[in-house]
């Protein structure tokens, strides 16, 4: 069985018995750190890391609490961390009335057993909490990391095509993206492109959608100039087909076919300069 492997521990093994069984224990049922386990537990954490790293952390916008099923809960690391402060409080007042009531000359450093495997027992539970939100946060991190690259990948693989992604202007919601390019919005309300990773990071909207126009009518993907471009390859066929003797073709291909076939011959080289009207947004 695949397991994460243990961090530096808080004390040395062997050095507290209790404490390593707990630790031991702890870690060993724990969903996050074992993976591979079949159980209901890493079913639900498959979908729902956030919520599972929310329940060890709390929200720290609300002093570490978080709803669930509209009743406020805090989490288990800042739980554990609390439950320890009071055992060292109760430790502080135990040791103060063994010097009050002479049972001691001065206040006692050792902990009474009892108290002391309390404490140990706290202290290796929420080490293994620390460990799995330390575990949650990475594989988010991954995970997001990994979406942004998918998203990436799709900024101008078709070109310019001037696909939008969003409601349109007429529903009164903002657009998301276009050709795969994130959109965001001036004070003003005027729509430009917000992507580092594209040639065209900043320029207008409008102005992008004009050269997205004039590039489409350049690399011949207008309706116009598909449609003109069928009837020649469909004429060419018929006649080299009659030249051949071969049978004659008597279906046209079809739009979509061509214009997909087009754009899978174009490149980063294809795309269009920076238009000399076009004036990048400026934002801070």
């Amino acid at each position: 069985m695949k397991r994460t492997k243990t961090k530096k521990r808080r004390y040395p093994e062997g050095t507290h018995p209790v404490y390593d069984h707990a630790f031991q224990e702890a870690e060993k049922s724990s969903a996050i750190l074992n993976p591979d386990q079949r159980n209901l537990g890493n079913q639900y954490l498959k979908d729902h890391k956030e919520a599972a790293l929310l329940e060890l952390t709390g929200d720290p916008n609300h002093d570490h609490y978080y709803l669930q099923s509209e009743e406020w809960k805090i989490g288990l690391i800042p739980k554990f961390k609390k439950d320890l402060e009071e055992l060292h409080g109760r430790f502080k007042n135990w040791s103060k009335e063994q010097m009050r009531t002479g049972e001691v000359p001065e206040m006692p450093k050792t902990w009474p057993t009892p108290l002391l495997e309390l404490r140990l027992k706290t202290e290796a539970i929420l080490d293994v909490r620390v460990k799995e939100a330390t575990v949650l946060k990475r594989q988010i991190k991954e995970a997001e990391e990994a979406k942004e690259n998918a998203r990436r990948a799709t900024i101008l693989e078709n070109g310019l095509l001037a696909k939008m992604d969003g409601k349109t202007a007429r529903d009164k919601q903002e657009l998301n993206s276009i050709d795969g390019q994130r959109i965001a919005y001036t004070e003003e309300g005027l729509p430009f492109l917000k992507e580092p990773a594209s040639p065209y990071h900043l320029m207008t909207l409008y102005d992008y959608k004009k050269m997205a126009q004039a590039w489409q009518a350049e690399m011949g993907l207008t309706n116009e100039a598909l449609f003109k471009e069928r009837d020649e390859l469909f004429i060419k066929a018929r006649r080299e087909a009659e030249e051949n003797g071969e049978p004659i073709p008597t279906v046209k291909k079809g739009i979509k076919d061509l214009k997909k076939e087009k754009i899978s011959k174009i490149t980063k080289k294809d795309f269009p300069e920076w238009p000399e009207e076009a004036e990048a947004i400026s934002i801070t």
